[in-house]
């Protein structure tokens, strides 16, 4: 996974913090695989290039133009026995959801 934004450049920064911190941890300990950082934060200008690169047949295909355009700056690797643990809990919170679903019904 590929990720660009605002809460990856905190990481870059090394200024995570408080609420920000744990959600960054939280956020590792759920996702399936690696996200890999680009160092372009440019992502929207960059893939409209990119796509553009494409379509008037300046790069084969989006794969060439990612691989040849994209460097990677840092890898975060999430912790599976987190994930599966998450995993685990998240079925418990759908089984709750769907019980309670009668009584959420029509309310704002």
């Amino acid at each position: 996974m590929l990720v660009e934004g605002a809460a990856i450049r905190f990481i870059l920064w090394g200024t995570l913090h408080g609420v920000a911190l744990a959600l960054h941890k939280l956020w590792m300990a759920v996702v399936p695989g690696p996200i890999a950082v680009p160092a372009s934060d440019t992502a929207t200008t960059l893939g409209a290039a990119l796509l553009a690169g494409v379509g008037v047949g300046f790069y084969k295909d989006y794969d060439e133009a990612v691989s040849l355009t994209v460097k990677e700056i840092r890898r975060h690797e999430p912790n599976p026995e987190n994930k599966a643990i998450y995993d685990q809990t998240y079925q418990i919170y759908l089984e709750l959801y769907k019980s309670l679903a009668h009584m959420m019904a029509g309310k704002k």
